[in-house]
């Protein structure tokens, strides 16, 4: 029997659950290695797995190779539409958004960064129609590293959380001055 990208992705995602994060990334490299071509699972599955055992760099990297094959969300016009992710990849998509901004890779919105959750009623992140990613962002945005960012339930629609121009540029400011 001949692996394909179904079997792979379902091997990457049993890794995931099982806190295997190194296991996870020889599966996808085993996959490009036999010609295979990965999948948004795959990599969704890969970066999870990265991302829960606090392997945030790897993580990123994923992403970002995700993003060039137009697999995942990219920040446009200061807004990125994460509703259909998982949480942990959720997570990496705005931290990466963010390391974007900071670099300067990104122009810095006018009108701040609205980050779209999703209000629980038609999302993979949904448990009895209520939302469960936006609570898993604002805790991400309650820690130290993304202290001050102050992302608030936009209040013309609570499937948004919008973080203003200046507490961007605060907070990039900041980040700058540690490195």
């Amino acid at each position: 029997m001949v692996p394909d990208v179904i079997s792979f992705s379902a091997a990457i995602s049993a890794c995931e659950k099982g806190g295997q994060w190194e296991r996870a990334l020889s599966l996808l490299e085993d996959i490009k290695s036999r010609g295979v071509e990965p999948d948004v699972i795959s990599f969704s599955a890969a970066i999870s797995a990265c991302e829960q055992c606090d392997e945030m760099a790897k993580a990123k990297l994923l992403y970002a190779e995700a993003l060039a094959l137009n697999f995942l969300p990219r920040m446009n016009n200061g807004e990125i539409d994460l509703h259909e992710l998982s949480a942990p990849v959720a997570r990496v998509a705005v931290a990466w958004s963010l390391d974007c901004l900071a670099r300067r890779e990104t122009p810095l919105p006018d009108s701040g960064l609205k980050i779209i959750t999703g209000k629980g009623k038609h999302s993979i992140n949904s448990k009895g129609n209520v939302a469960v990613l936006k609570p898993e962002l604002e805790a991400m945005f309650a820690s130290e590293e993304f202290a001050g960012l102050g992302a608030t339930e936009d209040e013309r629609n609570a499937g948004r959380l919008v973080i203003g121009a200046e507490r961007l540029r605060t907070w990039i400011a900041a980040r700058l001055a540690g490195s």
